[in-house]
């Protein structure tokens, strides 16, 4: 875990499989403390969904090295990395100030009319959410490969180690 936390920004070099699904659990133990301890909801904060969209992008941000390092781990380019992230960006940006529209309009609005205008909104951007679901997919098939024997151009292998003799 300490390997994990020591690396948490390092986009260079390669990761185990154990290591990026420990450092996802460690993720998401303290997502889940987070949410324990700091219970938010619409009626604690006036802009509770611009909240959790800034939530996932951070969320995104920690996850990015950790998919680099491991996506070179199997030889791959960390480059499904950094699309995911981008597209997740512009996904959230979008609903983000959609979100905004609807927070700005809703003084004259009852209950339902937001509603509908927040459904409205998740699907005129429905072929952005299938998109980022299948690049995750794929991504996630991606990051569950063994390990490249050897040395490969990110570095010496973390699980094939060559003992020279």
């Amino acid at each position: 875990m300490k390997e994990i936390v020591k690396k948490l920004f390092v986009f260079k070099g390669r990761s185990r499989r154990s290591e990026y699904w420990w450092g996802m659990l460690l993720i998401y133990v303290i997502l889940g403390v987070f949410s324990v301890t700091f219970p938010l909801g619409p009626a604690s904060l006036p802009f509770f969904p611009l909240y959790v969209l800034g939530g996932i992008f951070l969320w995104k941000c920690i996850l990015l090295p950790m998919g680099v390092r491991r996506l070179h781990d199997t030889g791959r380019s960390g480059g499904w990395a950094f699309f995911d992230f981008t597209l997740m960006f512009v996904y959230l940006l979008l609903l983000g100030m959609e979100e905004w529209k609807i927070v700005q309009a809703a003084d004259g609005m009852e209950g339902m009319e937001a509603v509908r205008m927040m459904s409205n909104t998740l699907l005129k951007y429905v072929w952005l959410h299938i998109l980022c679901f299948l690049v995750q997919l794929i991504l996630i098939v991606l990051l569950c490969f063994d390990s490249q024997k050897g040395e490969n151009k990110y570095g010496k292998s973390p699980k094939y180690i060559e003992v020279e003799e």
